[in-house]
Protein backbone atom coordinates (compact mmCIF):
# COMPACT_ATOMS: atom_id res chain seq x y z
CA UNK A 1 0.00 0.00 0.00
CA UNK A 2 1.46 3.30 -1.09
CA UNK A 3 1.58 6.14 1.40
CA UNK A 4 -0.85 9.03 0.89
CA UNK A 5 -0.15 12.48 2.31
CA UNK A 6 -3.23 14.46 3.31
CA UNK A 7 -2.61 18.19 3.66
CA UNK A 8 -4.97 20.34 5.70
CA UNK A 9 -4.38 24.09 5.75
CA UNK A 10 -6.01 26.16 8.47
CA UNK A 11 -6.47 29.73 9.58
CA UNK A 12 -8.90 30.61 12.38
CA UNK A 13 -10.76 27.38 11.66
CA UNK A 14 -11.68 26.29 15.21
CA UNK A 15 -15.34 25.84 14.30
CA UNK A 16 -14.60 23.17 11.66
CA UNK A 17 -11.14 21.77 12.34
CA UNK A 18 -12.31 18.85 14.52
CA UNK A 19 -14.76 17.69 11.87
CA UNK A 20 -12.13 18.02 9.14
CA UNK A 21 -9.45 16.01 10.95
CA UNK A 22 -11.91 13.40 12.23
CA UNK A 23 -13.11 12.86 8.66
CA UNK A 24 -9.57 11.99 7.56
CA UNK A 25 -9.01 9.76 10.60
CA UNK A 26 -12.16 7.78 9.76
CA UNK A 27 -11.03 6.82 6.27
CA UNK A 28 -10.53 3.10 5.67
CA UNK A 29 -7.22 3.52 3.81
CA UNK A 30 -4.69 3.54 6.64
CA UNK A 31 -1.29 4.17 5.06
CA UNK A 32 -1.54 7.93 5.40
CA UNK A 33 0.11 10.88 7.03
CA UNK A 34 -1.85 13.97 7.94
CA UNK A 35 -0.01 17.23 7.54
CA UNK A 36 -1.67 20.25 9.11
CA UNK A 37 -0.29 23.70 8.33
CA UNK A 38 -1.78 26.50 10.40
CA UNK A 39 -1.27 30.04 9.15
CA UNK A 40 -0.96 31.93 12.42
CA UNK A 41 -4.48 31.45 13.75
CA UNK A 42 -5.52 33.77 16.57
CA UNK A 43 -8.48 31.67 17.74
CA UNK A 44 -8.28 28.27 19.49
CA UNK A 45 -7.23 26.38 16.34
CA UNK A 46 -3.57 25.91 17.41
CA UNK A 47 -4.59 24.37 20.75
CA UNK A 48 -6.99 21.99 19.03
CA UNK A 49 -4.27 20.97 16.58
CA UNK A 50 -1.76 20.37 19.37
CA UNK A 51 -4.26 18.06 21.08
CA UNK A 52 -4.66 16.02 17.88
CA UNK A 53 -0.87 15.85 17.54
CA UNK A 54 -0.60 14.55 21.12
CA UNK A 55 -3.29 11.93 20.44
CA UNK A 56 -1.83 10.82 17.07
CA UNK A 57 1.92 11.56 17.25
CA UNK A 58 2.93 9.05 14.56
CA UNK A 59 0.21 10.09 12.13
CA UNK A 60 0.05 13.88 12.30
CA UNK A 61 2.75 16.33 11.24
CA UNK A 62 2.04 19.83 12.45
CA UNK A 63 3.29 23.23 11.33
CA UNK A 64 2.20 26.21 13.42
CA UNK A 65 3.18 29.60 12.00
CA UNK A 66 3.62 32.47 14.42
CA UNK A 67 2.18 34.97 11.95
CA UNK A 68 -0.12 34.85 8.95
CA UNK A 69 1.89 34.25 5.77
CA UNK A 70 -0.98 33.88 3.31
CA UNK A 71 -2.54 30.79 1.79
CA UNK A 72 0.16 30.11 -0.82
CA UNK A 73 3.07 30.24 1.62
CA UNK A 74 1.15 28.21 4.19
CA UNK A 75 0.20 25.56 1.62
CA UNK A 76 3.79 25.32 0.38
CA UNK A 77 5.07 24.92 3.93
CA UNK A 78 2.78 21.91 4.42
CA UNK A 79 3.42 20.54 0.93
CA UNK A 80 7.17 20.31 1.51
CA UNK A 81 6.57 18.29 4.71
CA UNK A 82 4.87 15.53 2.72
CA UNK A 83 6.61 12.17 2.35
CA UNK A 84 3.82 10.16 0.71
CA UNK A 85 3.90 8.90 -2.85
CA UNK A 86 0.49 10.46 -3.41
Amino acid sequence: MKKVSVLITTYNFEKYVNETIDSVLQQTYKNIEIIIADDGSTDDTPNILLQYKRNHPNLIKLSLSEKNMGISANFNKGYFMATGEY
